[in-house]
């Protein structure tokens, strides 16, 4: 009877173990058919300069497929692995191409749009058996991002999804291993996504998820019974399986945190993702000619995130957001950077953009508690938040009128981001801007309301507080940057990003004088910022800079994957 001793050995534990280390930002791996290759998306080291590479897992150095000063991401290899589908963005052409995966000539398959500010990648997708590709674009430049299934031989392409209209739009496609459905990510508004399942036929998709929390990527198990995606749905992101019909939630033990853009090989033993650790701080910096300490300093530093400082109108205080307890909530602390406390409690979604009313007795942020981002009002010195928006669009970053009667808000209720304001007491909101808003803040002159247009658009606009029509002020405002300005008595206070040649990305910190030109250099800034973070101090002696002081992006690798 000895077989009744036998036991079947345990299985193997989870290895996990860096895919790739290189200098700079590797993401979105994507797997050869033999599940010995992977293809990922490489800057090199530069900010912008993203290409395609190849590199056997086991060892070796990778094989740069693509090489040009676009932006070159999405990788996802073929099923008979004779190609590597891509995108490929810039402002001038941006399109899905393919190239073989040992280098060689380019085929571009379709034009592509450029802008897709908040959605997560990867936006290409093959179909098992390789006839057909599923991408994420616009049927319109004013539309949102929908699913397309492609044809690569003769480019054509047929609609799958049609998000709503106020939605930013559908990402991250992925075939189910027999074919027969798509999942994708649904974003409703900055941070605020779920999952989704479509027949590739065609119809109504099916909602997977409900609780409107970020989500970075996913992918299909091979047995086609789970999906596993990332999420932050916990504070930091990390990975998590449901099944298809929404069903059995469980959070995937042993990988680790800030994980996101997940796959796995053909057999479904290996899977891949990219972990980002990003540490972003709020700086202190005395402007040239004031008096005081000349030193930067870091202000309630952590590990974590924080972002969004403003100063309080007495300049005794400073409200920001944070995540250094796991959630992403609204800070106050003493100008010095000390005696940091929590302000909101919401326990998970995410909370930012605080501003001060006039007399320093209330904060305006955003957040989304529900799913839905709206504006709410909370006392400086602590108590209930209160939701000042209800509207069931998306209102965002708020800033309060130069008499604290009123707030302003971005809002895509007609569809697209404009400037709109609303009484702290009784009364309606008012539509502002009509040709895109995003953030707006009066002048100390209370003559004129300066307004950046969207999370992309390059530029900063201004507009008579009393009515009339709109005019540029700043042209050289980079896209993305809409947080990186503010108003002074003497002029607009902005961040500049610029490319030198042969010392890559530089930042500054400039002036321009309203309304006499040119602008000037106030001083160099040592290092990137990082979402929105620019404030000038009451007296006009300091600005508070968000900046990131340290940021680590590979692919990990899980071997013995179940």
């Amino acid at each position: 009877f000895a077989w009744s001793a036998w036991r079947p050995p345990p299985p193997p534990v989870l290895q996990v173990v860096p895919l790739t280390s290189y200098p700079g930002s590797e993401t979105q791996p994507s797997f050869s058919p033999d599940g010995s290759q992977v293809a990922f998306a490489w800057n090199g080291g530069s900010e912008t300069d993203w290409d395609i590479y190849v590199k056997v897992v086991e060892a070796g150095t990778p094989l740069r497929l693509t090489s040009t000063p676009t932006t070159d991401h999405s990788p996802a290899w073929s099923p008979d692995g004779r190609h590597i589908a891509f995108l490929r963005q810039s402002e001038t052409g941006s399109g899905f191409f393919l190239v073989p995966p040992l280098g060689g000539l380019e085929r571009k398959l379709t034009d592509a749009s450029p802008d897709r500010t908040g959605l997560e990648t990867p936006y290409v997708a093959w179909s098992p058996d390789g006839l057909r590709l599923a991408i994420s674009d616009k049927y319109a430049p004013d539309n949102p991002m929908s699913i397309f299934l492609l044809d690569p031989a003769s480019g054509e392409r047929r609609p799958l999804t049609f998000p709503p209209p106020k939605a930013l739009g559908d990402s991250a496609p992925c075939f189910s291993p027999d074919g027969m459905s798509l999942a994708f990510i649904r974003t409703f508004s900055l941070a605020v996504s779920d999952i989704f399942v479509v027949p590739v036929t065609g119809g109504e998709p099916r909602r997977i998820t409900n609780d409107g929390r970020r989500i970075f990527g996913m992918v299909w198990s091979r047995a086609g019974n789970r999906i596993i995606f990332s999420s932050a749905r916990a504070g930091s992101a990390r990975l998590w399986r449901i099944a298809p019909n929404g069903s059995g939630l469980e959070r995937i033990i042993g990988v680790g945190e800030n994980a996101s853009f997940v796959t796995t090989s053909p057999r479904g033993d290996r899977l891949a993702y990219t972990r980002s650790q990003i540490d972003t701080n709020i700086w202190r910096y005395r402007l040239p000619g004031a008096g005081g300490d000349p030193e930067p300093l870091r202000l309630f530093p952590s590990n974590r995130q924080e972002t969004g400082a403003r100063y309080s109108p007495d300049g005794r205080r400073i409200a920001f957001s944070s995540n250094r307890t796991g959630s992403q909530e609204i800070w106050v602390g003493d100008s010095e950077g000390v005696n940091a406390q929590p302000l909101t409690a919401f326990g998970g979604p995410a909370t930012g953009s605080p501003s001060w009313s006039p007399d320093g007795r209330t904060i305006a942020f955003d957040s989304r508690p529900g799913g839905n981002p709206d504006i709410y009002l909370i006392p400086a010195e602590g108590g209930a938040p209160r939701r000042f928006t209800t509207d069931a669009s998306a209102e965002v970053v708020p800033t309060f009128s130069r008499d604290g009667a009123m707030v302003y808000f971005a809002s895509n209720r007609t569809g697209s981001f404009q400037i709109w304001r609303k009484p702290l007491g009784s009364g309606d909101p008012v539509q502002v801007t009509r040709d895109g808003g995003f953030r707006a803040i009066e002048s100390p002159d209370g003559k004129w309301l300066y307004f950046a247009k969207s999370t992309a658009a390059s530029g900063l606009w201004r507009m008579p507080l009393e009515g009339g029509l709109e005019e540029p002020v700043l042209e050289s405002l980079a896209g993305g940057f809409w947080g990186y300005w503010e108003l002074a008595r003497n002029g607009i206070y902005y961040v500049s990003r610029q490319e030198v040649e042969g010392e890559g990305v530089k930042y500054s910190l400039r002036l321009l004088p309203v309304p006499s030109r040119p602008d000037t250099l106030v001083m160099p800034l040592p290092r990137r910022p990082y979402n929105a973070g620019l404030a000038l101090s009451p007296e006009g002696t300091h600005f508070l800079y968000t900046q990131v002081d340290q940021s680590d992006t590979d692919i990990m690798l899980v071997n013995h994957f179940r």
